[in-house]
């Protein structure tokens, strides 16, 4: 299937469909649509729980609860179209890897 040079530049790279579906494969869990265009997803590990706030505005938000729910080591980021899916599915999970061994 051919696509033209107009939709190549147009269609965005990116997919919030394609993260959270990456993120499922990888264990994160889907606890809720905090708004009409976030998903909050989690992965557990032995001292707390990892979160990830994905809003379709190509932004997100990360961070680390302890076993009583206190938040550490919050981050935002930001995503271009420039990215693949897949290439933020790698970053935010590598974020995963080096948060979780923070607490």
């Amino acid at each position: 299937m051919h696509t033209s040079v107009d939709e190549q530049c147009t269609k965005p790279k990116v997919s919030i469909e394609e993260i959270t579906a990456g993120l499922r494969e990888l264990s994160y869990l889907i606890e809720e649509n905090r708004y009409a265009d976030n998903l909050l997803l989690t992965k557990v590990f032995n001292k707390g729980k990892f979160c990830c706030e994905l809003s379709n505005s190509n932004s997100f938000l990360v961070y680390v609860l302890d076993s009583k729910n206190r938040r550490y080591f919050e981050e935002y980021g930001v995503y271009g179209n420039n990215n693949t899916s897949k290439q933020v599915i790698n970053a935010l999970h590598a974020i995963f890897h080096k948060k979780s061994r923070l607490l």
